[in-house]
């Protein structure tokens, strides 16, 4: 897998979250594991491609593979999704 152009430097902090280190890259995006800065939860943080987001195409294949792989999603997936659109959670 190909380093991406630019990576987010360790230490950068991005809605809420402080990036730790980079882990991988693929089509849909760009995987950190970064910490919650403020309950300071380690989690894998997926920043989606630019440019992406206004493809029905792209958006079909997201929801295709978060159905495909729930067991596969790291615990509490969804504070970090929440965080990431100016949501809060609740549990």
């Amino acid at each position: 897998m190909a380093q991406p152009t630019t990576v987010l430097e360790s230490g950068t902090e991005l809605a809420g979250f402080r990036i730790e280190s980079f882990i991988g890259q693929g089509e849909i995006g760009t995987v950190y594991r970064a910490t919650h800065v403020r309950i300071g939860r380690e989690v894998a943080l997926k920043l989606l491609s630019a440019g992406r987001s206004d493809d029905p195409e792209f958006k079909e294949r997201l929801g295709i593979q978060d159905r495909a792989e729930p067991t596969a999603a790291p615990p509490r997936r969804s504070d970090a999704e929440g965080a990431a659109a100016g949501r809060t959670s609740t549990r």
